[in-house]
C-alpha cells in the first residue's frame, strides 16, 4: 500500500511539473502563476523523495 501511494505522489509531481512547462511554453501567462504550480510540483516531488525513508525507518524500527 505504501509503495502505491509513493508512486502516486511521485506522478503527481511529475505530471505537475509537466504542466507547469507547457503552461509556459504555449500561453502568454504571467511567470507568478507559472512558478506556483512549478513550485507545488517541486514540493510534492520532495516529499516523495523523503516519505519513502520514513516508510522503511519506521518498518525496520517496528514503531
Amino acid at each position: 500500500m505504501d509503495a502505491i501511494a509513493t508512486v502516486v505522489a511521485a506522478g503527481l509531481g511529475i505530471g505537475t511539473l509537466l504542466i507547469g512547462a507547457v503552461i509556459a511554453v504555449s500561453w502568454d501567462v504571467s511567470r507568478r502563476a507559472v512558478a506556483s504550480v512549478m513550485a507545488f510540483g517541486a514540493g510534492v516531488m520532495l516529499a516523495t523523495l523523503a516519505l519513502e525513508p520514513v516508510v522503511e525507518a519506521s518498518e525496520a524500527g517496528g514503531v
